[in-house]
């Protein structure tokens, strides 16, 4: 708790130090309706290159959070998720608009507990599969999170360039029994570039790197026997020869990439981008004198194409197709027999590889009437498409997904108060679901099980729902205290249930 008090007060110190001699002076309910419309939210990848967020808004805003989540499910979705959380945290984000420059930052810090995971003592596990330390046993998880955020864009004559840098540490244990202990560190820096190629529209350019590292090690202090330790290798398959006593382990990854696009500088417009990144990680078994077990490559292609229209500032309405390509490729060294305790690498095999793709059509309306009323519809069709296999012994799994939804937002502004309802749903519909695998020596049924169980929830239908209310009241000329709650239930055809609470009060000026 001491550190979490004195990560906020800092955190509310740089916030303050950077609003100081704010050029851009607007009033506390313009500014929030600019940062929370669905027009301004409606360009995402885009807006990934640093130099584009610097025509993101014409205004100042800063907003300062406490609050808690609370997720639940009867049985779990997946088994390396668990069947829900708790946490409670703290975040500060802002973005201060000066005359030919802007700023932005963001402050993190969250504490909470995983309930129930099996089959993965990793963290970041959807990241490094399929090569994770696991066990049969699991159980409850506690993980704090700190992180940060800063990023600088200006415009010299009709050039705009900037930077984002971010990094995030965290560190998750257990007090019992199997017990793990995973630190992580991640940083990414990225820069952009975007130059005038007409009045109205701008080339952008930008490029990225990362480094990730996670140290990730179990013990056992019980007299009464341990539980066997596996190295997964994916599709309920695991690297046999190391199973057993080699708890601790460490992955070493780093990840490169780059965007091009158009954008305009007015709420009006076109606005594309394409962009790819490579991540590639390594799993070392340190406990086997820095064993080079696997390694971890993944490509990934998106894309985004958007048309935003402004009829007199009142009504605004736009469309959007978004895509995503996701290959991720596995290769699995293979060693001889140890001499002096070192096991020499003799060869490598690519024996994982998945397929992701997604593809989503979405538009919006948003409408401003008489008396401070505010409307806004979006509805979205998603795609989405995942294909996994490994190859000896041949196993496969595939999935296949269509999903309408749709979101509904009503909001009241007042002279002192603003208040926002927003309701949604969405509805899954999977089909061409396919899972096959051929018996071998060497299968594990517990491991097998876990496999069949995670596919049958995948591909399962379901229906999902929630509802966000948001109150702020205005305190003074230049604050707001707000209070957001937002509740939601997904509800698959394998008799699932999952509900998701959250609840926050900000302080914005």
């Amino acid at each position: 708790m001491k550190k979490l008090c004195v990560f906020c007060v800092l955190c509310l110190v740089c916030l303050c130090e950077l609003r100081a001699g704010d050029t851009v002076r607007v009033s506390i309910w313009d500014r929030l309706w600019e940062h929370r419309s669905v027009v301004a939210s409606f360009v995402e990848l885009s807006y990934r290159n640093p130099a584009v967020r610097y025509d993101r808004y014409s205004s100042s805003l800063t907003r300062a959070t406490v609050g808690g989540q609370y997720t639940s499910e009867s049985e779990p979705v997946l088994l390396q998720s668990g069947d829900g959380e708790k946490s409670i945290g703290f975040q500060a984000d802002s973005y201060i608009r000066k005359k030919n420059y802007c700023l932005w930052g963001n402050a993190l810090y969250r504490n909470g507990r995983v309930k129930n995971l099996k089959w993965n003592e990793t963290t970041d596990w959807e990241l490094l599969y399929p090569y994770l330390l696991a066990d049969s046993v699991g159980g409850d998880l506690s993980k704090e999170i700190y992180s940060f955020t800063g990023g600088y864009a200006a415009r010299y004559e009709s050039i705009t360039w900037g930077g984002n840098f971010s990094y995030e540490a965290s560190v998750a244990y257990r007090g019992i029994d199997p017990r793990p202990k995973n630190t992580t560190s991640d940083l990414s820096l990225s820069l952009g570039l975007s130059i005038p190629v007409s009045p109205s529209y701008l080339f952008d350019i930008s490029v990225s790197g990362r480094k990730y590292k996670q140290t990730n090690g179990i013990k056992f202090y019980s007299e009464l026997g341990v539980s066997k330790v596996y190295h997964l290798t994916g599709l309920g398959m695991h690297y046999n020869r190391f199973a057993g006593n080699n708890y601790s382990t460490y992955y070493n990854g780093y990840e490169w990439g780059g965007s091009l696009g158009v954008h305009t500088s007015r709420s009006g417009g076109f606005v594309g981008n394409v962009a790819y990144r490579y991540f590639s990680c390594e799993k070392i078994i340190s406990s086997l004198n820095e064993l080079p077990m696997a390694r971890i490559g993944r490509h990934t292609f998106a894309g985004e194409l958007l048309y935003r229209k402004s009829l007199s500032g009142i009504e605004s309405w736009g469309i959007k197709l978004t895509g995503n390509y996701e290959l991720k490729l596995g290769t699995e060294n293979i060693f001889g027999d140890a001499a002096n305790q070192i096991y020499p690498k003799i060869g490598e095999a690519e024996q994982y590889s998945s397929h992701v793709y997604r593809l989503t059509l979405s538009g919006f309306y948003e409408a401003v009437r008489r008396k401070g009323w505010n409307y806004s519809v979006q509805p979205r069709v998603n795609y989405g498409r995942v294909k996994a296999e490994y190859v000896y012994p041949l196993r496969e799994m595939s999935v296949r997904e269509i999903t309408p939804e749709v979101a509904l937002s009503v909001s009241r502004m007042s002279k002192d108060w603003f208040l926002r309802l927003e309701i949604g749903g969405n509805y899954a519909m999977t089909f061409d679901s396919r899972l096959f695998h051929t018996s071998s020596s060497i299968d594990d049924d517990a491991l097998l099980s876990a496999w069949c169980y995670n596919y049958k929830n995948l591909s399962s239908d379901y229906v999902g729902y929630y509802a966000v209310f948001t109150c702020s009241r205005q305190i003074g000329k230049k604050y707001l205290l707000q209070l957001d709650l937002k509740g939601g239930q997904y509800r698959y055809n394998t008799d699932i249930v999952a509900t998701d609470v959250c609840a926050g009060l900000s302080f914005l000026f």
